[in-house]
């Protein structure tokens, strides 16, 4: 990874983690106020570790890379891969837990949302791993929709403090 994606992935865990507590300090006492930010922290803890570890030179990228993965892996590589296993654990669980906070409000256009985030996730990523050819974009669009899961889920907190 160059420098601009190791940069973008501090940063971006740094600011799920700014979002899980703030999501702390609006929650408390709710529904979801406790698992749910800690579940969106360990989504920026596990970015964290993405960046700080990149992966092995592989599916093409940096161009001459080999077209497939590097095997076997890099220590960096692997730490890289647990980084990543961790932000995809913790945003698809969290997914589950504000779906539960949503049920509970009466909320189904935000339990469906929550829904699908959670099954696309997990089935992206096992489609990147059938289609190692096309790994690299799947896994891209498998990153997606956790960030931008996480994004309206601090919008839609954002906004339900407004109202009050």
């Amino acid at each position: 990874m160059g420098w601009l994606q190791i940069t973008s992935f501090i940063v971006t865990g740094l600011l799920a983690i700014a979002c899980a507590v703030g999501a702390r300090r609006a929650l408390a006492g709710q529904r979801g106020g406790t698992w749910g930010p800690r579940l969106i922290g360990m989504f920026g803890v596990g970015l964290i570790i993405a960046g700080l570890f990149p992966p092995d030179p592989g599916f093409g990228f940096p161009p001459g890379a080999p077209p497939g993965p590097v095997m076997p892996m890099s220590s960096h590589a692997m730490l890289h891969a647990v980084g990543f296993f961790v932000s995809m654990l913790g945003a698809i669980a969290g997914t589950i837990v504000f779906a539960r906070r949503f049920a509970a409000r009466g909320k189904g256009g935000w339990v469906a949302y929550c829904v699908a985030s959670a099954v696309a996730t997990p089935l992206l990523i096992a489609l990147s791993i059938a289609f190692m050819s096309w790994s690299g974009v799947i896994v891209a669009f498998a990153g997606a929709v956790p960030f931008g899961w996480v994004a309206a889920m601090a919008a839609r907190l954002r906004a339900e403090l407004a109202i009050g």
